[in-house]
């Protein structure tokens, strides 16, 4: 039954630009896949910090009108976690589907940060001086985190709210504001123009993540 709500909602979507959508659509694809088969990721030594990037699209789901997020966390140079991801609320603000998106990466960064600290305790790799940091397009949502004050709308995220707080009150982590052009994590949400893609492509596979945009 899945497979087949999937084949039907893509045969939906395709069938505005072609007679034979998923014929064209997959010879599309598979033309992607050629074109990019020489692309790798850098798993060489690099410095061990945690960067991430979080992103999501308010109500971009038509059926329920649930949000998209979106999230990349590099070690170093290295992406190690990449995913899309429908939220599991309906959020009522652009603000709550970003606070949404960025706890569920503040929880899979803080998981990769116990790990390395357990990796320096055992003298596996040396030791992190530099706290993880997350980056996020929306000023609103990195505002509601860090302020101290709660307010009827926001009951509804409570728990996520008093967990992320928790973190950034301890100093876990840095939470940090980036221009929608430089999020990494937009690509997942939102569907990509070319120049979106390749610039993506070019930070992710060839540069240092750390000196191109994030210091």
């Amino acid at each position: 039954m899945y497979i087949d709500e999937i084949h039907r909602r893509f045969s939906e979507y395709l069938i505005p630009f072609s007679s034979l959508p998923i014929r064209k659509g997959l010879l599309r694809l598979l033309g992607y896949v050629k074109s990019t088969s020489f692309y790798q990721l850098n798993l060489s030594c690099f410095k061990p910090k945690i960067v991430a990037f979080s992103d999501s699209d308010f109500t971009a789901c038509r059926d329920d009108r649930v949000s998209m997020g979106g999230q990349i966390i590099f070690i170093g140079q290295a992406p190690i976690v990449w995913r899309t991801f429908k939220e599991k609320c309906i959020s009522l603000s652009t603000m709550g589907a970003e606070f949404i998106a960025l706890t569920e990466a503040a929880k899979e960064m803080t998981w990769f940060d116990r790990i390395l600290g357990e990796c320096c305790d055992r003298k596996i790799i040396e030791v992190i001086k530099e706290k993880p940091t997350l980056y996020v397009d929306n000023l609103a949502a990195i505002d509601f985190v860090k302020s101290p004050v709660e307010n009827h709308r926001s009951r509804h995220i409570d728990v996520k709210l008093f967990f992320i707080r928790d973190l950034v009150y301890k100093e876990l982590f840095e939470l940090k504001y980036v221009r929608s052009e430089d999020n990494l994590s937009d690509i997942f949400t939102k569907a990509p123009t070319k120049h979106d893609l390749e610039k993506f492509v070019d930070v992710v596979f060839k540069k240092n993540v750390n000196d191109t945009v994030y210091s």
